[in-house]
């Protein structure tokens, strides 16, 4: 991911578990590798999130609180949304290319 003060995180599943939640800054870029009952990976990627849309829905949120972006669709990969999520509460994010999607090709060392 890359946020808007140019700050860049990557995260993998181990990553995520361990500490799930920490403060950082309002996402500009967010890339998610996810991986199919067949083993196939397939790369969703947000490049880049509409500007006004992102901030405005931060503006909603009690910054003390964890925010938690979530991906969400159908297990065909249709359906393709994208929610700002704080309990109980969740804004769409809407200014997205759900269609911005794409088999991941792992590269073999020679």
């Amino acid at each position: 991911m890359e946020m808007y003060n140019g700050e860049e995180e990557t995260l993998f599943n181990e990553t995520i578990k361990e500490n799930p939640f920490k403060q950082r800054a309002i996402p500009r870029l967010l890339s998610y590798l996810f991986e199919d009952k067949n083993g196939e990976q397939t790369v969703f990627e947000v490049r880049y999130f509409d500007e006004d849309e992102i901030f405005s829905l931060f503006k909603k949120v009690d910054e003390s609180q964890p925010i938690e972006i979530i991906l969400r669709m159908n297990e065909d990969f249709s359906n393709t949304r994208l929610v700002l999520k704080q309990g109980d509460k969740e804004f769409p994010i809407q200014k997205i290319d759900p269609e911005n999607r794409w088999k991941y090709k792992k590269y073999k060392s020679k």
